[in-house]
Parts: structure tokens; C-alpha cells; sequence
């Protein structure tokens, strides 16, 4: 049961409510032995609701109102708000929950009060603290306890938030998230429309925004050691724009580093306009495509894993060049390299 809630189990089965990047990075079967490998796996997860129910004889979605819900005072919640995800590739449904934000904020403070609820402990104290313990290490900067995240994730060189030792989260589909900051005796909770996720307009907060919304809370509740500010209004150096721009892009190779498990990253800029992407210990080229300079924006287009293009305005310091997105925040610092 430890390696199912820890997501360690070596079971690589196809699971039902995966996304096609989940199914593409799932490893290949036997090739971790059980306890022995992290892997954010949904089979592990919906094994775990198929074991409770056969346990318990009931429902996931009527004992979640019964046993929390109800003796919490959540206002919104129903056992309709749960759905079983059925299919082929699976035995194992899954079961995702909507819950409102007041919900959900109430959902954390239960943990942030170890489980206890006006005087009645809800949830054993020592399931709260040993379902927030760092089991793995997932290789990005963050760990990972049962079926909670520890810390926030790094983007490699590229400031995102520090929280204080002992924060957790619980983060969901399209921007879900439930963060429980023990040291300030706070919450923070995110929720986003999941029903307009058909509309084209729909945009679900990327890891950076989160970070940023975190850092700004962090930062009026008077938190230390949080990283620094990755707005454009508080980078240091100089803002490059016009032929000063394209002549330090111009031949450049901008190196910097990701996710821990991805290693280094370049962008090698050719004179002609042309770009490749590489990345890993011997830098293959992932993709390429073309660059330029518009005004005081360096914009970039790819073809993989979708044609995108995206445009930054940059700022030079010393040996390195910071990038930042539309929103002013940080989405990249580099160094430059010339051979």
C-alpha cells in the first residue's frame, strides 16, 4: 500500500485519466523493481480507489462526504460531484472530484490543523504527518509524500518560489491547487473553470504564474528567504532592444538548465535567422526553427511537440541573459556562449 500512495509501486500498466505526455513517459514494465522508482503514475492512484471500495464496501464519493465533507462544514460539496472514469485499458476507474475553492481551502486547513476540526480529529494526526513526509525525490527541485508534493518545483536556473520547510500541495488537473504552508499558518488555494477547458481562449496557469502568485502572498505575509523577485520591473541590467539585440543574439548559443532530470538546454541562434533546440548530456537537437527581432522583443518559433511561437523582451546582465514572457515574468536565464 506504501508504494501505491507514494507512487513507487513498478506497476506500468495503460490507466485511465492519463494525458497522451503521461502515457508517452510512463517506463517500460519491469523496469523498476516495486519501492525502488518514483513515477507519477495514475494506475497507482486508481488501484488505490479500487482497494477502498472492496475494503469498505462503499462508494469513494459517499464515504468523502461522510467521513470529511460533512464534518467540515464543506458548503458545496455532493457525492455527485465525484465521476467514475470507466475504459478499456483499465479495471481501475478513475474518480476526479470538483470541489469549489471554499471547499477545497477547507479541504487544507484540515491539514494545516493536523487533521482537527473543532475539537474533533477528523483525520488521525499521524496519517496527516506521515502522508507529508518526503518519500521520493521527483527530480525537479520538489518531493513527493502520499499523494501530496512537497516544496515547489525548481525551473532549473530560472527563480520560481522558495516556500517555507514543511509546505505542501495537492495540484490538479488545469490548475488546480491547494498549497498548506504550515510555518505561516496559511493556505492558499486555486481553482479555474474546468468546464470552459473545450474553449479556445481557455489558459491554464502555467508553473511560472503559480509561482508568482505564491511569491507576491509570500511576500505580503512578510515570508524570508522566498527567491528572488523574477518580475521585469525588478531585473537587473540592461534591457536590449533594435540592432543591439540582434547583434548580441546574432551566432550566440544560450545555455541554461530545466527540470534537474532534463539537464542542459541551448538555443543555438544562427546568423541566417535559423534556431535549434538541444538539450540533454550529449545535446541532441530536439527542434528547430527561426528567429528574429521585433522592436525590443526576441521572438522564436518551434515546430515541436506543436508549431508555437512566443516573444520575449531581454535583459542583459553580465554573461547572462534574462528572458521575460508577455506578464513580465521571468521564463528563462541563460548564459551566452560564443565558439
Amino acid at each position: 500500500m506504501h508504494d501505491l500512495l507514494a507512487a513507487r509501486s513498478g506497476i506500468y500498466h495503460p490507466a485511465l485519466y492519463e494525458t497522451p505526455a503521461m502515457a508517452a513517459a510512463r517506463p517500460m514494465r519491469g523496469s523498476h523493481p516495486p519501492g525502488s522508482f518514483w513515477h507519477y503514475n495514475n494506475w497507482d492512484f486508481n488501484a488505490l480507489g479500487t482497494i477502498y471500495e472492496r475494503a469498505t464496501a462503499e462508494g469513494i464519493f459517499d464515504a468523502f462526504e461522510r467521513l470529511i465533507a460533512a464534518p467540515i462544514g464543506m458548503q458545496d460539496y455532493q457525492p455527485t460531484d465525484g465521476t467514475y472514469i470507466h475504459g478499456g485499458d483499465s479495471i481501475h476507474a478513475a474518480y476526479p472530484i470538483r470541489m469549489s475553492a471554499r471547499d477545497l481551502a477547507r479541504f487544507a486547513l484540515l491539514y494545516l490543523r493536523n487533521g482537527r476540526w473543532n475539537g474533533w480529529q477528523v483525520v488521525p494526526a499521524d496519517w496527516v504527518k506521515a502522508s507529508t513526509q518526503p518519500y521520493s525525490d521527483t527530480g525537479s527541485g520538489s518531493q513527493y509524500g502520499y499523494l501530496w508534493w512537497l516544496g515547489f518545483i525548481e525551473l532549473g536556473n530560472t527563480p520560481t518560489v522558495k516556500l517555507p520547510a514543511g509546505s505542501y500541495s495537492a495540484q490538479g488537473f488545469l490548475g488546480q491547487f491547494a498549497f498548506v504552508i504550515p510555518p505561516l499558518d496559511l493556505v492558499v488555494v486555486h481553482r479555474v473553470n474546468s468546464d470552459r477547458a473545450a474553449d479556445a481562449a481557455f489558459k491554464s496557469p502555467s508553473l511560472r504564474e503559480m509561482s508568482r502568485l505564491l511569491w507576491l502572498i509570500l511576500a505580503a505575509a512578510g515570508a524570508r528567504d522566498i527567491g528572488p523577485d523574477a518580475s521585469l520591473e525588478a531585473a537587473v541590467g540592461s534591457p536590449l532592444g533594435g540592432e543591439e539585440l540582434k547583434r548580441t543574439l546574432a551566432g550566440a548559443t544560450l545555455r541554461y538548465t530545466g527540470f534537474e532530470r532534463d539537464g542542459t538546454h541551448e538555443m543555438r541562434l544562427r546568423t541566417a535567422g535559423r534556431i535549434t533546440y538541444h538539450r540533454g548530456s550529449d545535446l541532441a537537437e530536439l527542434d528547430s526553427g527561426i528567429w528574429s527581432v521585433e522592436g525590443d522583443r526576441f521572438c522564436r518559433e518551434r515546430r515541436k511537440p506543436r508549431p508555437a511561437r512566443s516573444c520575449s523582451a531581454v535583459v542583459a546582465d553580465g554573461a547572462w541573459l534574462r528572458l521575460f514572457d508577455a506578464n513580465g515574468l521571468m521564463e528563462l536565464s541563460a548564459s551566452v556562449v560564443r565558439e
